[in-house]
């Protein structure tokens, strides 16, 4: 095992620990760790800002302020609270070089031995203990003491992994276990590499049944904004939805792990560093903890291959993991809700979805009694109440509600009367509101910064100045907490031989960017969406070459962008009205009549001279067609939600029904021709000759519409978000999204 000893500590990068002369450890994040590990490996040379990035993060696509808060917290737990260490030195506009005197420990381990034996091939133990200027203090009262505390704290929260310090006996010395300290500050810098959160879906802005009070437009005349940031939490990966408990000390979190994708919540001493973890077993994911009001317990979704659970658990300090106990059910298995406690905690809040047909609705159960009843009830025309907050009063309760599958109203119901008002709608998803204060509510914008809205004057300023997106945004006693990052990055992927048992996979485009929406030109080109410039624009790929195809601004909230080579031109939805980019004049014009015609799930024709797409009145769905020359829109004849047209007629799918369906343009019949399709949005299917290939989470499905039979399933590397099939490649093109990083910080 190989330790570095320096002038001050002993260094174990395995155990992640840092052992002082006067007895203390200090157990090191594990980003903290690499991050000393990688600078003593360079032997005082400088260590670059992406060579840091790149072995911490494996990525160099990140925030500068990110290094720069680690290295802070990193020379406060190596200096051991002693302002005259300064063991790493800044390199100016280049990196960080470790100036401290440092050896390197080799300890062998005797295989035959009953017990391990150290011995060090550079120093003794002895040597190691003199090596500091004074000598470690002996055992004393007060850490006889420590020890009985925290064993009884073990006891409280068994099987549970935790940082809890832990005192232990190593060669007359007393070692107690103890967290590093709270983190630094940091400011954001500019960051070069990425544009602001991806937002993939765009649809309408619809009233169904309650008063407006607003609109989503913001004034930030003499608002002073949050531009820096303290980062809370260092592991590698995602971290997800959180919460902080009232009095401020505790943040607990969902972390996902980046080897697994295995969920599992982690608490967090906000003061001293303390860390406890909830592990999940294999199969089986703990997410979206929640405190009640007194922090004594926490309602969290305990996710299974087959169902969505609420539980509910005492936290004393730390996880008490045997008073665990299920509560009610919420559903499908991987569905995005948040359950919390309402402000008395006697009573839990959560949202259920039992189908992908049935919307969310916020569900009221009764921890006394275990009596339950719904709390909203969301129209069918998208996806429901998914997410929501109840006001510091109890009095509201803010609620974000899905319409047509992309697109966020919040509402504003209140507790008492059970009178709702929608507060302000936009085309674009959020996964969070939050109360600032009994009168103004916080959530995040179309370009990832926080939006602070007051209930009852609809006034709207930006709260934030952050260079990478920020999202779920929680209060706690007027401090404001979000994750910033980015949650996913995606893949471009080529499919073929779909008519084997065997299907070959290909890399087409693999970057850390967000390239998405492949669209295949003349030539066996492809243009794709990507934010690789820092803002969002469309790329152009021909061989091994990539560059800009369209440096214009783009239309806000693209939806499923289609390429016309007859046409040499892009064509897609933007805020529900159909837009043109014409490659040959470089100009972009609105096509239809204007807001009049709000549609929705647009496919291009195989013959190209056709836009099909879909139209929406009273929750009935119809699908209409508009010749891309005079621009004349027209009825299909076909009630459905996605129509594209085949060799003898379409293939379409209803809105909220399980199934593929067929028309027959020469008999006028419809047909079900797959019974158990369910792949309701436009880019999640395709057909490619004889084949309809669709998607469902990682899975590919194949169906041959002659032979009426259905291929073996393909398994791929991450959620698939888009399929593009094309007669030119003789397959497939599909973007396939994976896990990104997030940390949460607190906005200063």
């Amino acid at each position: 095992m190989k330790f570095y000893i320096g002038t001050f500590w002993k260094f174990n990068p395995k155990n992640q620990e840092l052992t002082f002369s006067d007895g203390k450890v200090v157990t090191l994040p594990s980003r903290l760790n690499l991050c000393l590990e990688t600078l003593i490996e360079a032997h005082g040379h400088t260590v670059s800002y992406d060579e840091l990035l790149l072995k911490v993060w494996g990525t160099v696509h990140r925030d500068s302020s990110t290094i720069t808060s680690v290295i802070s917290e990193l020379r406060k737990a190596i200096s051991n609270g002693r302002n005259d260490v300064r063991l790493i030195q800044t390199v100016p506009k280049k990196g960080y070089r470790f100036v401290g005197e440092i050896s390197q420990v080799e300890e062998n381990v005797d295989p035959k031995a009953n017990t391990p034996h150290t011995d060090f091939t550079i120093a003794s133990q002895k040597d190691f203990n003199q090596s500091f200027p004074f000598e470690p203090p002996s055992p004393n009262l007060s850490n006889t003491s420590e020890t009985q505390e925290n064993t009884g704290s073990s006891l409280l929260n068994p099987n549970l992994q935790s940082s809890k310090p832990q005192s232990e006996q190593v060669n007359n010395v007393a070692i107690s276990r103890k967290p590093a300290g709270r983190h630094g500050d940091s400011v954001f810098s500019k960051w070069y590499f990425y544009a602001l959160i991806l937002t993939i879906f765009s649809v309408s802005a619809s009233y169904f049944g309650v008063e407006r009070l607003g609109n989503a437009d913001v004034s930030e005349i003499g608002i002073k904004k949050y531009s820096n940031a303290e980062i809370l939490t260092f592991e590698r990966g995602l971290e997800l939805e959180f919460d902080i408990s009232s009095d401020g000390k505790w943040l607990v979190y969902t972390h996902q792990n980046v080897a697994n994708r295995q969920k599992h919540i982690i608490a967090r001493n906000l003061l001293h560093g303390t860390q406890y973890q909830l592990p999940s077993e294999v199969g089986v994911d703990h997410r979206s903890p929640n405190f009640s009001r007194d922090a004594g317990r926490i309602v969290y979704i305990l996710d299974n291959s087959e169902e969505c659970e609420v539980w509910i658990m005492d936290f004393n300090n730390g996880f008490v993991r045997e008073s665990a106990k299920k509560v009610s059910e919420c559903g499908l298995s991987g569905l995005w809700t948040t359950p919390k406690f309402s402000v008395d905690g006697n009573k839990i809040y959560f949202s259920r979805s039992e189908a992908l047909s049935e919307p969310f609705q916020i569900i009221l159960h009764d921890l006394t009694t275990s009596y339950e009843r719904s709390y909203s009830a969301p129209t069918s025309d998208g996806r429901g109440d998914y997410a929501f907050s109840i006001s510091p009063d109890g009095n509201h309760m803010a609620i974000v509600r899905n319409l047509h599958w992309g697109a966020t109203n919040i509402l504003i119901k209140n507790n008492s009367s059970g009178d709702m008002v929608s507060l302000v709608q936009f085309p674009y998803l959020i996964e969070h509101v939050t109360w600032m204060n009994d009168d103004e509510l916080i959530y995040k914008n179309e370009d990832g910064q926080l939006v602070k809205h007051h209930v009852y004057t609809d006034q709207k300023s930006v709260i934030s100045e952050s260079t990478l997106p920020l999202s779920y945004p929680v209060v706690s006693e007027g401090r404001v907490f979000a994750y910033r990052g980015f949650i996913s990055n995606s893949d471009i992927l080529k499919l073929s031989n779909l008519d084997q048992d065997k299907v070959t996979v290909t890399d087409v485009v693999t970057t850390l960017y967000a390239d998405y929406n492949p669209m295949t030109a003349q030539n066996s080109g492809l243009f794709f969406l990507s934010n690789r410039s820092g803002k969002l624009q469309i790329w152009e790929r021909v061989q091994d070459s990539v560059r800009t195809a369209w440096d214009s601004k783009l239309p806000p909230q693209i939806q499923k962008l289609q390429y016309s080579d007859k046409h040499q031109a892009f064509f897609g939805i933007s805020n529900n009205r159909i837009f043109k980019l014409s490659l040959q004049s470089k100009e972009m014009t609105w096509l239809g009549q204007a807001e009049k015609e709000v549609v929705h799930n647009i496919r291009l024709s195989r013959n190209e001279d056709y836009l099909y797409f879909a139209t929406v009145k009273d929750e009935n769905w119809s699908l209409q067609q508009m010749d891309l020359v005079s621009e004349q829109m027209e009825p299909l004849g076909i009630n459905g939600f996605v129509v594209m047209d085949s060799v003898d007629g379409y293939l379409f799918t209803r809105f909220r029904t399980r199934g593929l369906w067929k028309f027959d343009i020469t008999t006028g019949q419809e047909s079900l021709l797959i019974k158990d399709f369910e792949s309701y949005s436009s880019v999640m299917w395709d057909v490619l000759q004889d084949q309809i290939i669709w998607a469902s989470g990682d899975t590919v499905h194949r169906y041959s519409i002659s032979q009426n039979i259905r291929y073996e399933s393909v398994k791929l590397d991450g959620n698939i978000r888009n399929i593009h099939c094309s007669e030119k490649l003789e397959g497939c093109l599909v973007d396939v999204f994976g896990s990104g990083e997030s940390e949460i910080i607190e906005l200063r």
